[in-house]
């Protein structure tokens, strides 16, 4: 949600992003665990680092998974004038 204070202005929405991991091996698996990333990670991966390899495919906004869906957030604030 964005709210403007000053106009009394509000917008919310929603992002959806999917992404599917590939088939991955017992042996990948284990070696993805014993990196220690899966523990530092929403959903038991990071795609920005060594989770990128088990990536097989990104449907939306990639920012969306690590965090912030830059590109809609920039077009929600062109609405309140506060980017050109």
């Amino acid at each position: 949600m964005i709210y403007s204070a000053a106009s009394g202005k509000r917008i919310e929405c929603a992002v959806k992003t999917s992404l599917t991991l590939r088939k991955l091996t017992t042996k990948e698996i284990a070696a993805y665990l014993a990196t220690g990333e899966p523990l530092e990670g929403a959903g038991g991966y990071k795609l920005q680092t060594k989770g990128q390899a088990l990536m097989a495919d990104i449907r939306g906004d990639y920012n969306n998974i690590l965090g912030l869906p830059l590109s809609t957030l920039l077009q929600e604030l062109r609405k309140f004038k506060v980017l050109v």
